[in-house]
């Protein structure tokens, strides 16, 4: 019997724009012989209390202010008192990485004063459930699991279907593809290193580093920003100073869409390799990788990756391959993380700077590697993706 997903709808623009594009629910309904996804509006959650039934939440926004939100909307504290699960979908990213903020969870719930329920969060982080089983261990009140279920890895896999193979040399424009849509830190290191290291021309090279007051900077004044990205990487302050002559060119290829985080062959065509900024840049309480290394190994690309400690590991967990010993990825094993963007730039330039015929040869060379990525999306991913449905499957029943 498939089990019966309610997934709610509610009528905020930025819920508009995620359920059903990027959801959990959108994958439950890619497999219709395991799920039955209805859609429910606030407030008009049957009364009757179905077996084998869940509510799914897509967690947007302040996600402690949206977990709030939930357990106001009418019927949905009666269906928890009935044994019915809460299943908070952040599938699309791994918020909750480190103890302090699935401690704060905790502390939400026991202030709402629910009654006893089956809570289950899904989410990206590799090391999160390992961490929410550590902070709920003395919890008696309420069931709560965190699964590891990564809607990018299962969006892609449909996706590589269509992307065409190896562009040939005469396709390239640039040697390198590097994409970077909203300012974090460490991509302000990064892109600046570029710019002072001469190759930035080398690229194709997106950044949105609008001006403060934009939509995509959160920050008050460039100042304010890079006090917190100095913090960060201290040895790269010059070079995170010099996103200011960044600032008023934008140039983006193709982002800021759900659409554009899926597969842009026609991009990844233009460029040899792909130099890989990562959401986050972390050691220690954040494991995953996403769509952005997930897209250049969809399409033929070799990476070098600016992202978590651990994270060429963790691909290699999931059956892609990696690339060396042709580039030295022992920056995947190295904690300290300005160390590990110093490390993986020195290979980058390595490869940037290589002559075009050595770097043909590479290419040649890895041509093994990079078919067996590519076709990995089609042959290895179905049995991890059904793996992740069953632990998805066994958290919500019970």
């Amino acid at each position: 019997m498939p089990l019966t997903l309610y997934r709610l709808r509610d009528e905020s623009e930025l819920t508009q724009k995620w359920i059903g594009n990027a959801a959990f629910s959108y994958l439950a309904g890619l497999r219709p012989g395991e799920y039955d996804v209805r859609d429910y509006a606030p407030g008009l959650l049957p009364t009757d209390c179905p077996p084998g039934s869940a509510i799914v939440v897509k967690m947007l926004g302040h996600l402690l202010d949206r977990v709030k939100w939930v357990f106001q909307q009418p019927g949905v504290r009666d269906w928890i008192a009935a044994g019915i699960p809460i299943v908070f979908d952040d599938s699309t990213e791994a918020s909750f990485s480190g103890v302090g903020k699935w401690a704060q969870f905790r502390q939400t719930l026991r202030a709402l004063n629910l009654p006893p329920g089956r809570f289950v969060w899904l989410q990206q982080n590799a090391r999160g459930p390992e961490t929410c089983a550590d902070v709920f261990r003395d919890e008696t009140r309420h069931h709560i699991r965190s699964v590891v279920l990564h809607y990018w890895m299962h969006r892609l896999r449909i996706d590589a279907v269509d992307v065409p193979p190896r562009p040939g040399v005469e396709q390239r424009e640039k040697r390198f593809l590097c994409l970077n849509y909203k300012l974090r830190t460490h991509r302000a290191a990064l892109l600046g290193w570029l710019l002072r290291e001469g190759v930035f021309e080398r690229g194709l090279v997106s950044f949105a580093w609008q001006m403060p007051g934009t939509t995509n900077f959160r920050w008050k004044t460039f100042e304010e920003f890079e006090a917190i990205a100095v913090a960060d990487f201290p040895g790269f302050a010059e070079e995170i100073r010099a996103n200011q002559t960044l600032m008023p060119h934008a140039t983006v290829l193709g982002e800021g869409t759900v659409q554009a985080r899926l597969v842009r062959w026609d991009i990844h065509a233009r460029a040899g390799f792909s130099l890989v900024s990562e959401t986050e840049m972390r050691s220690g309480d954040t494991l995953r990788f996403t769509e952005k290394t997930l897209k250049a190994l969809a399409a033929w690309h070799p990476v070098v990756v600016a992202g978590n400690a651990g994270v060429l590991g963790l691909l290699r967990e999931h059956g892609f391959m990696t690339f060396s010993p042709w580039i030295d990825e022992s920056y995947d094993l190295i904690a300290d993380r300005e160390e590990r963007l110093r490390t993986v730039l020195a290979q980058a330039k390595r490869l940037i700077e290589m002559p075009e015929e050595a770097f043909d040869k590479l290419l040649d060379e890895l041509d093994p590697v990079l078919e067996h990525n590519h076709r990995h999306f089609m042959d290895g991913l179905p049995a991890i993706m059904d793996r992740q449905h069953a632990a998805v499957q066994r958290a919500i029943t019970g």
